[in-house]
C-alpha cells in the first residue's frame, strides 16, 4: 500500500508518514503526506475526518 500511495521510500526501506482517510465507498477522501521528523496535527486530521463524515451522512 505504501507504493500504491507514494510513501515508500525505497532508497531507505522505510515508509514516510502518511494519513489517509477512506470514505464509506472505499475511495480516499483525504490525504496528507508528512515529512519523517513532523507530528501530524490531530486537530487537522480529526477536522478532515468529520468533513469526510459529513460527506457521507
Amino acid at each position: 500500500m505504501s507504493e500504491k500511495y507514494g510513501v515508500y521510500l525505497a532508497d531507505k526501506g522505510i515508509t514516510g508518514r502518511a494519513i489517509a482517510i477512506v470514505n464509506k465507498t472505499g475511495k480516499i477522501a483525504w490525504f496528507k503526506n508528512y515529512d519523517i521528523p513532523v507530528v501530524p496535527d490531530l486537530k487537522e486530521v480529526a477536522a478532515a475526518l468529520s468533513q469526510v463524515k459529513a460527506a457521507t451522512a
